[in-house]
């Protein structure tokens, strides 16, 4: 997708999807881009760019580490370009990261039924990234959200995917597939969120055969069942969609305050960077 790099940070904060800007502080000697070059980097596209080359594919996997940290952080990175880049240019750039990625959150949910269509749509009003996957086709097609529908006959294959900050919902409309979700989800590294549709019943069944599948009870506690906030009346689908999106922005609150924050940078930083910039190539 070519999109400058001002449409891809408004095209990136709309579907709540987590990026990095990168932007060329300072040059020395002979550089692809001059100071002020940006770019937009997620973890699966780039946007504009810095000039090309290993230089920028160095820039590329740092941020992609800033961006597997879900974190919003900034640094400032000097790339000589024939030491660190490899590049027969000659010069250096000094390289400032802003990574946007705390509050973007994916929420992947399992099942695209009545509730799970009207979640989606909450969700993606309030900017936070959403999948929905089911085995039926038909089913997906009459899902009317604006959000990325994948049809698997075999769903549980995704979960492997999944980020580590993901928030994994469970709303299938069978009960066996609903519980081979929930013991792929607890087989895997830890995510950050894990729900399921249902009654307290089902989910002491759950428990009991995830239990003689040699599932901890500290790995089934990780599961929330019913899903949702307790003090949102009704069961109707919508009342279930707002109980359960209420529930995820107070999850993500409560996650956003424990994370430790680094902190910004401070001119200090920036002058310091600057001036290593200027003294690296300064003539003898």
């Amino acid at each position: 997708m070519t999109m400058h790099w001002q449409q891809a940070i408004n095209h990136c904060s709309r579907q709540g999807r987590p990026f990095v800007l990168a932007t060329v502080l300072a040059t020395s000697g002979s550089t692809p881009r001059g100071h002020g070059a940006k770019m937009v980097i997620t973890r699966q596209e780039t946007f504009d760019s810095i000039g090309g080359g290993q230089l920028e594919q160095l820039v590329i996997m740092r941020a992609h580490e800033l961006l597997a940290g879900a974190t919003n952080i900034q640094e400032i990175t000097h790339f000589p370009l024939a030491a660190a880049a490899l590049q027969c240019c000659g010069g250096s750039m000094t390289v400032l990261l802003e990574s946007f990625g705390l509050n973007s959150i994916p929420v992947t949910i399992f099942g695209a039924g009545h509730v799970a269509e009207r979640l989606a749509t909450l969700l993606h009003d309030l900017s936070i990234p959403v999948t929905l996957i089911d085995n039926r086709e038909a089913q997906l097609a009459g899902v009317k959200a604006d959000v990325e529908k994948l049809c698997l006959q075999t769903p549980e294959n995704a979960i492997a995917g999944l980020e580590a900050n993901s928030f994994a919902l469970v709303m299938t409309h069978d009960h066996l597939l609903d519980y081979r979700l929930i013991k792929a989800l607890l087989d895997r590294s830890p995510i950050a969120f894990i729900g399921m549709i249902g009654s307290a019943t089902k989910w002491q069944r759950f428990t009991e055969r995830l239990r003689q599948d040699g599932v901890s009870a500290d790995r089934t506690a990780a599961v929330q069942c019913p899903v949702g906030l307790e003090n949102v009346p009704g069961k109707e689908p919508m009342a279930v969609a707002i109980s359960v999106a209420a529930l995820l922005l107070q999850e993500r609150q409560r996650r956003s305050v424990l994370a430790s924050q680094p902190a910004s940078l401070r001119w200090r930083q920036i002058r310091s960077s600057l001036l290593q910039e200027v003294s690296t190539n300064a003539p003898d």
